[in-house]
């Protein structure tokens, strides 16, 4: 069975259930969230003071403050966080609560194919996520009138890096989603990782080698340098993850 026709499967299984609620429900709560925060703070945002004030954090620009705010004053860090977990922990869930692995690999086909298939349904979930979450940032910069400050470039820039700080999570949560067949052990997994990932952060060991920090971390601020580390953190993770999953996938024996 070809890669491609494991795909179809898989998206097929995701039809109706939950997953696809939550791809669009959460971004759009996040983005929501942006535009309350615009709304009772939007003079000072964009006041010169404030402009000082975020130098601190690396912050150039207009448009760099209002990627600060949307990405973690609003919490987007952590939504999307939420998002690639949940999203590893369902599609693998249904595959150990219904008894499916046996079934599905009992068919003719490649093992690598398999995890591989998976691991691309959940990176296409996360993916439409991120671009679904920045279109409605950009939507509400043109309805508070700040569409001028919008740069496509940094934009993105700032889809581009967010996809791949994904990649660790993704991969990680993969992993540990197959190797554990309850649920709840998943769900504690990535809700830990999750809200301490600013704790993480103010590591610099632990911040390049935790799978949930580069996340917090992919705006690209100031000269990007920062972003540019933890997109090269979450790579390195992703392949190391990815390929214990698949050594871990093959060897075990599905019953």
């Amino acid at each position: 069975m070809s890669l491609s026709s494991l795909l179809k499967i898989e998206f097929m299984k995701q039809k109706r259930g939950f997953i696809w609620k939550v791809i669009f429900i959460v971004p759009l709560l996040s983005i929501l969230l942006f535009s309350i925060i615009l709304h009772f703070k939007y003079a000072d945002l964009t006041s010169p003071r404030s402009l000082e004030q975020f130098k601190n954090f690396g912050v150039e620009s207009q448009l760099g403050i209002f990627l600060f705010t949307n990405h973690l004053t609003s919490l987007w860090f952590m939504f999307s966080s939420v998002i690639f977990a949940l999203t590893a922990v369902k599609i693998n869930f249904t595959e150990h609560d219904e008894n499916c692995w046996k079934l599905l690999l009992s068919m003719p086909v490649n093992k690598n194919k398999v995890y591989i298939s998976k691991w691309l349904v959940i990176f296409t979930f996360s993916t439409f996520s991120i671009i679904l979450n920045t279109i409605g940032f950009v939507i509400v910069l043109f309805i508070f009138k700040s569409g001028t400050f919008v740069n496509l470039t940094v934009i993105l820039k700032y889809i581009v890096f967010q996809i791949l700080c994904s990649l660790s999570i993704i991969s990680f949560q993969q992993f540990i989603s197959f190797y554990s067949k309850k649920l709840l052990v998943s769900l504690c997994i990535a809700f830990l990782g999750i809200i301490n990932t600013i704790m993480f952060s103010q590591s610099k060991i632990l911040s390049n080698i935790i799978p949930y920090t580069p996340t917090l971390r992919s705006v690209p601020l100031g000269n990007g340098s920062d972003a540019a580390i933890a997109v090269f953190a979450s790579i390195l993770s992703s392949l190391l993850w990815f390929t214990v999953g698949i050594i871990y996938f093959n060897k075990t024996d599905i019953k």
